[in-house]
Formats: C-alpha cells, structure tokens, sequence
C-alpha cells in the first residue's frame, strides 16, 4: 500500500510519538510519507524525528504553513493537494484537528480514501470540521477515546495506541548524577516526571499549586519534559520560574532515559486519548501516579500505580507519598505489569491500522 499520514506539525507530542513508531513498522511492508502541515522547526527534536524516518525509508514533505499567517492557508491547501494527486496514495490518514478539517476541505474537490485517527477524549473539533468529516472512516485510540468523543456514527474501529516495547534495565546512576548536576540539586533529592507539551490540556497550572501547597521547600524535585506550538493553548511559564524544585527541561531527545532515572512519572492531565508518555511510564516499570480521568482506568489496580480518588490537591499529595515511601523495583514492576504492557505493543498496533486500511479500500 501508498499510505500517506497528514499531520500538524514536528512536535514532542505523543500523537507524533506514536505516529514515528508507527511509520516504522508500516514502511517495512508500504510505502509510507508523512506530510507536515507547518514549517519544520530547525530544532534538536526534529532533526531526531527526521532523521528516524530517514532511516526507515519514510518520505516527508512539510507544506509550510505558518499558523499566525492566514497568506499561508492557500497555498498549504494547494500544495498538498498537488501531492494528493502527483502520488495517488492508497489512503490518506489525518491526525489531529487541523489535519482532519484540510482532508476533509481536500475530500470536496478529489476523491481520497481518507480515515481519522482520533488521539484525544474528547477532541475538539469546529461545527465545519464534523460536517466535513461527517461520514470519514474513524479510528479511535482507545474504548474511552471512542466513548467521550460526539462524532457521528459511521464506519469506523478502535486500535489501542501502541509503544515499541523493549527490555528497560534498572536507572543509570551516572545519568541520574548528571541529571541532578544539570538541575542544580543534592544527590539525595527525589524526582517527579511529568511528560508533555506544555498547554492547559496538560493541567500545569494544577502542579504549581500542588507543589506550592506542599512541596515547596522540600527536597522533592519535579521535572517538565515538554515543548510548544503556536497552534496550541499553551500557558505562560511565568510562574514556573517562582518555583524553585519546579524545573522546565524543554523538548528532549532522552526523555525515556529521564523518565527511567525519576522516582515517580506523574500525570495531572485533564483529558488524554490514551497517553503514550503514560504507556512509555507504565511499560519501563516506573511507579506512577495518574489523574482521575477515563482513559487512565485501564492502569487501575496495576502493580505501583496509583489513581488519586478525586482531582484534588490533596488526593494527588496522598498518592504521591504513597508510592514515595517504596522502594523502587523496575524488573518486579515490569514483571507483574507484562500482561498488560504486551497488549500495547506497537506491532499489533501495526497490524489492526493495516487491516483496516485494507478493509476501507476494499
């Protein structure tokens, strides 16, 4: 098969996370492209996220869309549909909003076996976006992402989100050393690590006033591993710098490796579709803590994780002390968790997208 994902942009997001996983295996059997709505950022994650679908033979073209400049709109909208044309691609699976409403804009014009991934729970999308995309094949990433989200019925299926899962081996203390030289803390410290673009989606603003509120001059260090994007509601990071044992470490290339080395992976996101930086935690054996939020249920009773039980300041403080107090074991956690850590392997994921393509090109 040509099979052809649109998205946004090159971000640290785990929509594009999963997306590079995915490619990967689809180009072994496919030819597979990937098309950037916006410009690349000449940025350390892009040349990582490039230079991965370099290597696995994956084409990409950006169509170089500037979000704030409305002049762009027209000639993006062309653009792609010269490449829709010049390459006539088996299927064309768009990813995110803004994805969904150009295909669905594009689907007028040419015919396109187009279908959705649905990343979030719930997805926002304009009035416009749903009538255009009112009978477009749908795959939703998890049961909650198809059960939250309000799109009309139609043809559609739901594959799990999927992880390349691989053998994790305990922390690396000279990373770890290094680690805490870099955010200018004692040995001794303990970290909290949260993954995710920084947006309200993210619940950010929650943290500060958790870490204010109790762990403000304490030896308990929370690391942000996440980037921007103009297209997004980001939140000022302002407030961040009031707080000392509050470190933003940005878009980074080693963020399994920061994850693998903290004490705790937490989430205070208010919706996710199904979290790939949970799955990624989860499938290292990491203790975590998750918000109370549908998609999370399915970590529920899992070894060394925990669930607030309401989406308080205080339920999050109870959650995080408990799994404080235990020592950390990955290769017990991993043990215990396999059963489902093997239900998000990325090569079932592979399969289910394919099968579905197939069924949709009939």
């Amino acid at each position: 098969m040509k099979i052809c994902h649109i998205i946004n942009n090159v971000v640290a997001g785990g929509a594009q996370v999963f997306l590079k996983d995915l490619t990967k295996y689809q180009s072994k059997k496919n030819k597979v492209t990937i098309i950037f709505i916006d410009e690349i950022n000449n940025d350390e994650f892009s040349s990582f996220f490039l230079q991965s679908l370099g290597t696995n033979s994956i084409r990409y073209f950006s169509l170089g869309r500037r979000p704030k400049e409305i002049i762009s709109y027209p000639k993006t909208i062309f653009t792609l549909y010269k490449l829709i044309i010049k390459n006539k691609f088996d299927i064309v699976n768009s990813h995110l909003p803004m994805s969904h409403l150009i295909v669905g804009f594009l689907s007028i014009f040419i015919k396109i076996n187009k279908v959705i991934t649905v990343h979030n729970a719930p997805e926002i999308l304009s009035k416009i976006n749903i009538l255009l995309n009112y009978s477009t094949p749908k795959i939703f990433c998890s049961e909650s992402a198809y059960r939250l989200n309000n799109y009309p019925k139609c043809y559609h299926t739901i594959i799990n989100n999927g992880i390349s899962i691989a053998q994790s081996d305990d922390y690396n203390f000279f990373f770890r050393d290094n680690l805490l030289k870099e955010i200018n803390v004692d040995k001794s410290a303990k970290l909290i690590v949260l993954v995710g673009a920084i947006r309200k989606q993210k619940n950010y603003m929650f943290l500060v006033n958790l870490i204010e509120k109790y762990y403000k001059n304490s030896d308990i260090n929370f690391l942000v591993c996440g980037g921007f994007d103009n297209d997004e509601n980001f939140i000022d990071l302002k407030k961040f710098n009031t707080i000392k044992n509050l470190h933003f470490l940005g878009i980074r290339n080693d963020v399994k490796e920061i994850v693998k080395n903290s004490d705790i992976y937490l989430s205070c996101s208010l919706h996710e579709g199904l979290p790939i930086g949970g799955l990624e935690a989860f499938s290292i054996g990491i203790p975590c803590v998750l918000s109370p939020i549908e998609p999370h249920k399915i970590f529920e009773n899992q070894y060394d994780v925990n669930i607030p039980n309401k989406f308080t300041i205080d339920s999050f403080n109870t959650s995080i002390n408990k799994l404080l107090v235990n020592k950390r074991n990955f290769k017990m956690s991993r043990k215990k968790r396999n059963k489902l850590i093997n239900k998000f392997n990325i090569k079932y994921t592979e399969k289910n997208y394919n099968k579905f393509y197939k069924d949709i090109i009939g």
